[in-house]
Formats: structure tokens, sequence, C-alpha cells
């Protein structure tokens, strides 16, 4: 009899069991979707490769099924699911062994739901605010919330808000650029205790982060974001053009949040910074910005300065007397001034006088040690560029040039008036507005101006590089020149190479 009893109670389970499992998968059939609760660890990946819900990518993929369930997970790809939370999955016809899919899932809902609530937090920095909200599952309208924080530094949490009802709160008592850790509690009517996952914010409201700056028309606009609603509150815009400088005030007590700085100058760097007070009380500072101001395109008017030394070397040969001499010079310094117009960015026009002092120190026909020589130089000379890495430059020369001495061994010597014409072909290799690194190639013809008049050629070539500062152009120029001059006494040649600085000074207006 107890045997009976005992087999008549596991019919009536499985009976009963059987009975719900069908319940369920109509329902499921009904609905097309069964309710799932996320576990730890979840995702929709996992949860439709676990009950074989193939195919799972696709556009008639399981996963595309599950997003049109639940729309409010499109934008994240179903890639934020939480703990606790209930989602749709799609209903599928398949069976794993004797258990319909349906049914395994309701039932894993049903125990997932005996467990303990999810408190979950999150948070964003506002102007002047650490703004935190916070979602629990299941929610409650009962649930009252205690929100606690600490230095990101520190073990110990503090209350800074109990009571509340609302899932948010915003924080105002903070140290700028401190960071901040926080975390929210809750007490249901059973005694449970649940607190929320741990938020760290670094506070640096907008402001602080906030201003931003561009040159439009020679003119530097800057802007920022208000440090609060405070109509009482003021700025100062803080400017300087050095970074090792200090920040100096060009706009005060302003109660706008933009400003235009027309003071400014070509082929500088400026730094800004805004500070924030209210009642003389210093609130804050913003970020640094750095602008980089106009270019300037040219000057002019300039004057030229040039300095520099060279060595020269004479080899003549004397066809009255049949003799061949070589003349050294040690040495020598060269200085020079000129005048330079600018008519547009391509083309310039110029006009300079040069000094060399020739200090000889070996012959091997003349007696001319200590018997130094003063040379001079006058040019007219025109720049015109035909392209950003190549432009022309023509030179015309007259001056004292050739030493020679053709009739005796005195120590007295001869010198000779010379016309050169100069036309260089200069290729740029590196040009900005700020730095230009060029070097010119040059062909001389020559007319010497003796009793017998002579003609001569020769080349030039050289290599400049020009750095431009804000108050003036520097430029070092290395240069070599080779050349003869042929006279019905004398035929010479001249070599001379050396190293010249230049140091141009704008006059009037930019352009």
């Amino acid at each position: 009899m107890l045997k009976l009893k005992n087999l008549f109670l596991k019919f009536l389970i499985i009976l009963t069991v059987t009975h719900f499992s069908w319940r369920n998968e109509a329902y499921a059939k009904k609905q097309n979707f069964v309710i799932y609760t996320v576990k730890k660890n979840d995702t929709l990946y996992k949860i439709l490769k676990k009950y074989k819900l193939n195919p799972i990518f696709g556009k008639k993929g399981s996963l595309k099924r599950t997003l049109d369930l639940n729309p409010k997970k499109k934008k994240s790809k179903g890639n934020l699911i939480y703990p606790r939370e209930k989602i749709k999955i799609p209903y599928f016809k398949l069976r794993k062994g004797n258990k319909v899919i349906a049914s395994e899932i309701i039932r894993e809902d049903k125990e997932v739901e005996k467990k303990e609530p999810v408190l979950i937090l999150s948070g964003m920095l506002e102007k002047n605010t650490v703004h935190l909200k916070w979602d629990i599952f299941p929610d409650n309208s009962e649930y009252k919330y205690e929100v606690k924080r600490a230095l990101s530094d520190e073990n110990e949490f503090k209350t800074i808000e109990d009571n509340i009802t609302v899932k948010d709160f915003k924080d105002k008592d903070l140290i700028l650029d401190k960071e901040y850790k926080y975390l929210v509690m809750v007490k249901d009517g059973n005694g449970l205790i649940l607190n929320s996952n741990e938020l760290k914010i670094i506070y640096k409201p907008i402001f602080y982060t906030s201003l931003k700056g561009m040159l439009k028309d020679k003119t530097i606009h800057v802007e920022w974001e208000s440090i609060d609603e405070n109509s009482s509150t003021k700025y100062i815009l803080l400017r300087k053009s050095k970074i090792e400088d200090e920040f100096k005030s060009i706009l005060l007590n302003s109660v706008d949040t933009n400003f235009s700085d027309m003071n400014i100058q070509g082929n500088r760097t400026y730094f800004y910074q805004v500070k924030a007070i209210n009642d003389e009380k210093e609130l804050g500072t913003s970020n640094i910005i750095e602008i980089p101001s106009f270019l300037l395109a040219y000057h002019e008017s300039n004057i030229k300065l040039n300095v520099g030394t060279a060595y020269y070397t004479y080899h003549e040969y004397n066809t009255s007397n049949n003799t061949d001499n070589v003349l050294y010079t040690s040495l020598s310094p060269i200085i020079g001034l000129g005048y330079l117009k600018n008519w547009n960015e391509q083309f310039g026009t110029y006009s300079s006088l040069e000094f060399s002092y020739l200090d000889f120190l070996n012959s091997s026909y003349y007696n001319i040690s200590g018997n130094p020589v003063l040379l001079f130089g006058l040019n007219l000379g025109l720049n015109y560029q035909l392209h950003k890495n190549v432009h022309i430059h023509e030179k015309l020369n007259f001056g004292k040039d050739v030493i020679y001495k053709p009739y005796s061994n005195n120590s007295n010597l001869q010198s000779i008036y010379v016309f050169n014409n100069m036309l260089y072909l200069g290729l740029h290799f590196y040009k900005t507005k700020l730095v230009d690194i060029f070097s010119e190639i040059g062909y001389i013809s020559s007319l010497s101006f003796v009793n017998n008049n002579g003609l001569g050629s020769g080349y030039e070539i050289n290599l400049s590089i020009l750095k431009a500062f804000e108050n003036f152009d520097f430029t070092t120029k290395l240069f070599y020149i080779n050349k003869n001059i042929k006279t019905s006494d004398v035929n010479s040649n001249e070599a001379n190479f050396g190293l010249i600085a230049e140091v141009t000074f704008p006059l009037g207006e930019n352009q």
C-alpha cells in the first residue's frame, strides 16, 4: 500500500512539472519572447549561445531579434546590460534534449528573482558640481538612500546626504583638481543593507577647461564657459607672449565670457588664461591656451647691416715683364650698409655700400708686407621670387677690386676699378615665414678700367640661413667667389671665401 502511495505521488509531481512546462511554452509561443533576468558576467552573446538560439548573427539572427525586442539596448548594440536586469529573449522552437528552451529560461528566471537587488551608481561633471544618479533593480518607491564620499586616497567614507527618496544628488562642496570617490547605500524594510558600486571623479568643472581661442583677421578671439550662474561673478583675462614670462591682465572685471584681442604683433605666440572672481575673492583659474599670431608677409622698407670676414688670394701674371706672383691676405674684415625696398611679396630692390680691409701677408715678388689696402663696392640689385623654392637675384657692382703691380717691384701697390654684373639663381631648401634656408649660384661678368681695359668672368656660390625674429631678421651667409680679369699687361685671378652675418631692421608698417 505504501509503495502504491509513493508511486502515485511521483506521478503527480511529474504531471505538475509537465503542466507548467506546457503552460510556459504556450505563453512563450503566444508572446514570441520570454523574460530573462541577467546574471553576473552575462552578455547577450553568451545568453544566446548558451540556449543555442542559432543563428546568432545576421539579419535573421537571434541577436537582431533580441535588440528589436529591447529597443533601449540598440544604441549600445546590447553591450550595456546589468545584473538583475530583465530583458526579452526571442522564443525559438528548439529543444535541448527533452526540455523546451523557453521553459528552461522561465524556470531560471524565477530562481534569479529570489536573489538580492542591485544598485548601480553613475555620475558626471557639470559647471560647478558633481551630478550623481543611480538605479536599483528591482525598484521600490519606499527605498531611502544615503550618499557617501571620500577622497580617492582615503579608505573611510563619510555620509554627505541621508534619507534621500529620489535617485539623484548634486555635490557642490568640492576642492578643485581633487579626485573623489562616491558610494550610495540603501536599506530595505527587511534590514538588508545594499551598497552601490564605487564611482571616482576628478573635480575639474567645465570652466577650468573651457578656455579656447582662434586667430582671425589679425585678431585673437577667446571665449570660455561661466563658472556659475551668479551674476556678480567677474572675469580677468591674462596674457603673456613668452612661456617663461609672468601673466599680465589685459581685461579686468568683465561680465562677458569672450574677448577679441586686437593688440597683437606678428610672428609671436600668445598664452591666455582666465581668472574668475566674486567680491574680490578668487574662485578659480581656467586652463592655459597657446595661440600663434599672424605671420608677417614682408616689410616694405628695411635697413640692412652686414659684418663678416674673408680670406683673399690673388694670382697674377704680368705679361709685360714675364713675372708670376701670388698675393695672400690675412682674414679681412667686411662691413656694409644697405637699404631694401619690397614692392610686393615677390619683388624687391636694394642698394648698398660695402668696405673690405685687406692686410697682405706675403708675396713672392712684391714687397707688400704691412701694406694694407681698403677696397669698396657700390651695389644696386633686385630680387624676384619665381616660386616658393626658386628666385632670381641680379646685382650690379662698381668698386675698387683687383690689386696688381705691372711695372716695378717697389712697395707701392696699384689698384684697378671694376664694373661687375652678377646674375644669381637661388634655390630654397626649406622656407617658412620664420625660417629660410637657401643657396645661390651666380655668374659674374667684369669690365676693368685701366689704361688698357680688361674683361673678366667668374662665379659665386653661397649658402644662407635666415631666421625671422620679432623686430629683425638675421642671416648667416657662407660664400666662395672666383673670377678672372685679363688686360694687355696682366692676367689676374681672384679667389676669396668667408662668412657674413646680416641683420635686417624693418622701417614703417608691416605689409
